[in-house]
C-alpha cells in the first residue's frame, strides 16, 4: 500500500486514466462503478477523501473498511478483491483504494453495466469492446464471431461438401437445405445474430465465397 507521500504525490498529479479523487460522501454504486472501470482496464486508484479539484477534506468514516467489503460483494460481478488502506495527509484520513487489472474480466456493476476507464472518465464498454474482453477471458472465441454484414449464401457449399465427402464421407450436398443449414450451424460455420443466420469467422475463412470482402485483416 501507499504511503503517506506517495498518495499525497498522486493528488498532485490530478485525475487522469489511473487516478480518481472521490469525497467521502460517494454511495456505494458510484464506487463500484469506479471500481469496475480500472478493474476491466488497467487498473487504477481511487483516493475517498478528496474531492475533484484536489482539496483534500478527508473521511471520518469509522467502518470504511466493512462499507468497502459490502460494496464488492454486492455492486461488483463477479466479486473482486482489492488493496485498501488509510492514509493520513494534511492532518486528515485519506481512504486509498488500489485496484489491480482484473483476473477475472469482464466485470459489471449491479445494474448489468459494464465499465471502461478511458482518460479520466469511464463509460460503458461498447459491443465491440465487451466482445473484446470477453474473448480476452476465453468466454468467447474469435473463429466464432459473427460476420454482420454475411449472409448463409456468403458460403460456399462446394467447398463445404468437399470437406465433408473427404473427411467425413458425409454427401453435404445431397441432403436438404433444411439439413445442411442444421449442419452449418452445429459446425459454427453459420451462427444466429440479431434474428438472422451469419457467417462466422471462421467458416467464412474456411469456406467463404471471397471471404477477403469482408475479412481484409485476414
Amino acid at each position: 500500500m501507499w504511503s503517506g507521500k506517495e498518495v499525497f504525490g498522486l493528488i498532485e498529479q490530478g485525475e487522469n486514466s489511473r487516478v480518481e479523487f472521490k469525497s467521502a460522501a460517494v454511495r456505494p454504486d458510484a464506487l463500484a462503478r469506479e471500481i469496475v472501470a480500472f478493474a476491466n482496464a488497467h487498473g487504477g486508484a481511487l483516493l475517498i477523501g478528496v474531492e475533484d479539484d484536489g482539496t483534500v477534506t478527508g473521511s471520518e468514516r469509522s467502518d470504511l473498511d466493512e462499507w468497502l467489503a459490502n460494496v464488492l460483494r454486492h455492486n461488483v460481478i463477479p466479486a473482486l478483491t482489492v488493496d485498501c488502506g488509510k492514509v493520513k495527509i494534511e492532518d486528515t484520513t485519506v481512504f486509498a483504494i488500489e485496484v489491480q487489472k482484473g483476473k477475472d474480466r469482464p466485470y459489471q456493476t449491479q445494474d448489468g453495466q459494464y465499465w471502461l476507464r478511458v482518460g479520466s472518465a469511464n463509460r460503458t464498454a461498447t459491443k465491440e469492446e465487451l466482445s473484446r474482453l470477453l474473448q480476452q477471458a476465453g468466454l468467447i472465441h474469435f473463429d466464432i464471431s459473427p460476420v454482420s454484414d454475411s449472409a448463409p449464401d456468403s458460403i460456399d457449399h462446394r467447398l463445404v461438401d468437399q470437406y465433408y465427402r473427404t473427411y467425413y464421407e458425409i454427401p453435404f450436398s445431397d441432403l436438404s437445405p433444411l439439413e445442411q443449414e442444421t449442419v452449418l450451424l452445429n459446425a459454427d460455420i453459420l451462427c444466429e445474430f440479431e434474428e438472422r443466420h451469419v457467417a462466422t469467422v471462421g467458416g467464412l475463412l474456411m469456406f467463404g465465397r471471397d471471404p477477403q470482402r469482408r475479412l481484409p485483416h485476414a
